[in-house]
């Protein structure tokens, strides 16, 4: 019979069933581990390109317990395309040093500072349409008045 410790030892050490992987992943799982042969663990990868942590997430958009479950070697691995990403971002800055991992970075927040810009100033534009059409209607209707002013003035000397 099994006691209370037994079952909790049970449970601790069981581990679900893997999946079975198609050859595609295999494959994919092979030219990444062929890449981090090539150019290193992601923390090795991490300050070749000079980034913090933080950093690193950023570039990769992901969250920092992610990348704190893949380097701590808890058994589990990145994905084959963050290696793949991470190779490619290695010869990039290789090829043009000026787009180093930074330039990615600062980019990606001028896209999105612009992308803010062009939509307050579509905001602008229509305000500054409304406001025309406004002026022209504050006109008309003072032009009327004063023609209206002017017709019963010219009827009040009759």
């Amino acid at each position: 019979m099994e006691t209370f410790v037994d079952k909790e030892i049970n449970k601790a050490t069981y581990k679900k069933p893997l999946k079975s992987k198609t050859s595609l992943r295999i494959k994919y799982e092979v030219q990444a581990d062929r890449i981090c042969q090539e150019i290193g663990d992601l923390e090795r990868i991490r300050q070749r390109l000079s980034l913090s942590k933080r950093k690193i997430c950023q570039l990769l958009l992901i969250d920092p317990s992610t990348w704190t479950r893949w380097t701590n070697y808890s058994g589990q691995k990145p994905p084959p395309h963050i290696y793949r990403m991470l190779q490619w971002y290695l010869l990039l800055e290789d090829k043009h040093p000026q787009m180093h991992a930074d330039y990615w970075l600062r980019s990606y927040t001028n896209q999105t500072q612009d992308a803010g810009l062009i939509e307050n100033n579509k905001r602008i534009a229509l305000l500054e349409n409304k406001l025309r059409r406004f002026e022209r209607t504050i006109y008309v209707l003072g032009a009327s008045l004063l023609f209206s002013l002017i017709f019963l003035g010219i009827l009040v000397f009759i």
